[in-house]
């Protein structure tokens, strides 16, 4: 009998001959928990406290619950459609998040997932370098009264010292620079982002090490300012605008999944570091939330946020507290974008391309956009706009999907097809293929499929012709040499005994994603344009904080993207 171990012993089915690319698998348990600790840990947690004020104690928890919980599915799913891959049960090939999409989707499905898993991870990458750039130049105007920069227009060769931080995201007029701020935070993530992923588990260390202090710090804080009541926080209200978008952008870290599990190490748990990673934010999440909520007067029908109070806070502790304030984005994205220049060159390589090229796209190219668009916020936005709305298909949306057709695929036998019409031998003893992925096709067919039987009791196989309900039984195969034929066709899921509950949770899983990804996406793009001097306007904002072309003072609402948030507070703290 042509079983399912014997082809996946015998034969490796990478998917791309290039595979020889990325880290060893020498990251442990606690190394995956900071990496993904620190990509849960999104700017949106800044937002948490005047949500529990706006949503009420009851909604909001549950929302977190829920969110991870959904978010957690996801994650598993993702990684489950990796094992599922033919010969990679125990995640012995590396196969990224578009390997498995090639894999399991149409070949136009695949290239549109292709660009919305480009163009939302390229985006927030460039967001994080202008924003990260921005933040430091101002914390040197703000401590030395200016901060210098190289002028290469309109005044090219000049060093001006930009000291305007009250009507600019950055401390120059007019002046393009390359700033002491730009210079500083290339100097540490371009190293690390031509490093392996494994090679920055020091700086995950680092930034979730960090935000644990700070947490407890910002708690302390909470609790001495003059303002603490409990009434602060509602146990529910019906104004649940926000509350999807705030907490569910949090969660945009499944995009990285597979590169760290690439080369976590064979014993460590995906399962387990998955729980402990999101059980650990949830109740960051949750304390941090509650106890800002708690320690101000409701706050969240106007522009400000967490960094904002913390900024003008009260007691012994308000020095540190506005230090905190600089050092919370700067540490969480200084340690982002080395990760998000990893995933994108290791996908790129994973899909082809040459090592030149994913090198420089990952790195050259998102630096050199990101230089010229330093001065300003309105591409910016865009760049945030875009990570926001692609990145809740790619992390929310796909996942689910990819794992419908992998469990099915890997419960029907279903394996890769030779890449013509001839018929390809195997060795079962010698693997003459083994190390041969040219010998197979990469993407899922929906026709010539071979279909493993298991049930027949000798050697036998089991093939799916192109009428759903027609299967043709074969006797050629042995437990020695076996020849895989590939003249059937078209597999239905509906033919494969027990997965139905499976498949009801995972199709479940994939429609409760949509849906709540499109009313976040709404939610967060509505407040943008909506008039809140309209009657029954949701805007929770005195404003419209649509973006502009220009730079300008104003600070964000409580219901902007996340990222959008936390630098847009860190402009207004500066500012006051």
């Amino acid at each position: 009998m042509l079983s399912e171990n014997m082809l996946e012993d015998s034969v490796s089915l990478s998917s791309f001959a290039s595979g020889n690319f990325g880290g060893e698998k020498t990251i442990g348990f606690w190394g995956g928990f900071n990496l993904l600790a620190n990509n849960i840990c999104g700017p949106a947690i800044v937002l948490l406290p005047a949500l529990f004020q706006q949503a009420g104690i009851i909604p909001t928890t549950i929302g977190l619950v829920v969110i991870t919980i959904l978010a957690g599915v996801c994650s598993w799913m993702m990684v489950e459609a990796m094992k599922l891959m033919p010969g990679n049960r125990h995640l012995n090939h590396r196969h990224e998040y578009m390997t498995v999409a090639e894999r399991y989707l149409s070949r136009t499905h695949y290239w549109i997932v292709f660009f919305f898993y480009q163009v939302s991870t390229m985006s927030i990458l460039i967001s994080n370098v202008i924003q990260t750039a921005q933040v430091f130049d101002i914390a040197i105007a703000d401590i030395f009264g200016c901060s210098y920069g190289f002028s290469y227009y309109p005044n090219f060769g000049t060093f001006p010292c930009g000291s305007n931080i009250k009507s600019n995201v950055e401390p120059w007029n007019t002046d393009w620079v390359i700033s002491i701020g730009f210079i500083v935070v290339a100097v540490i993530s371009v190293p690390f982002g031509i490093l392996n992923l494994d090679d920055n588990i020091i700086l995950q260390w680092i930034a979730t090490v960090g935000f644990f202090f700070m947490a407890i710090l910002w708690i302390v804080i909470f609790m001495q300012q003059p303002t603490w009541d409990t009434n602060n926080v509602p146990w529910a209200t019906t104004n649940l605008s926000t509350l999807v978008g705030v907490i569910l952008f949090n969660y945009g870290y499944i995009v990285t999944l597979p590169s760290w599990a690439n080369e976590k190490k064979p014993h460590v748990s995906t399962t387990n570091t998955l729980i402990v990673s999101l059980g650990f934010m949830l109740v960051v999440f949750y304390i941090v939330g509650i106890f800002g909520g708690m320690a101000y007067s409701p706050y969240y029908h106007s522009d400000e946020d967490i960094f904002d109070k913390l900024t003008n806070s009260s007691g012994p502790l308000s020095l540190t507290a506005k230090i905190t304030v600089y050092l919370e984005p700067i540490i969480q994205n200084v340690t982002s974008i080395p990760i998000f220049s990893i995933v994108i060159r290791y996908n790129l390589l994973d899909a082809g391309f040459s090592k030149w090229q994913s090198n420089f796209w990952s790195v050259i190219f998102p630096w050199a956009v990101s230089l010229p668009l330093y001065n300003g916020n309105g591409f910016n936005d865009l760049c945030n706009w875009a990570g926001v709305i692609l990145a809740a298909y790619v992390n929310f949306i796909v996942p689910p999907y990819l794992f419908i057709w992998a469990y099915m695929e890997n419960k029907s036998g279903m394996y890769h097809k030779p890449p013509s019409n001839q018929a390809v031998s195997i060795d079962a003893d010698n693997n003459n293929n083994a190390d041969n992925p040219a010998a197979f096709s990469h993407s899922r067919q929906r026709g010539k499929i071979k279909v493993v039987d298991d049930s027949m009791g000798g050697s036998g196989s089991v093939t799916v012709s192109s009428n759903p309900h027609s299967v043709v039984h074969s006797q050629k195969h042995s437990l020695g040499n076996a020849t895989i034929e590939t003249d059937k066709s078209l597999y239905k899921g509906d033919k494969v005994e027990g997965m139905k509950n499976p498949l009801a949770w995972a199709w479940a899983t994939y429609i409760i994603m949509w849906i709540i990804s499109l009313v976040g996406i709404f939610f967060t793009l509505y407040d943008q344009f909506c008039d809140p001097n309209e009657d029954g306007s949701l805007c929770q904002n005195q404003e419209t904080s649509a973006p502009t072309p220009e730079p300008t003072g104003s600070t964000a609402s409580p219901t902007q993207s996340p990222t959008i948030a936390a630098i847009s507070s860190l402009v207004s703290n500066i500012m006051n």
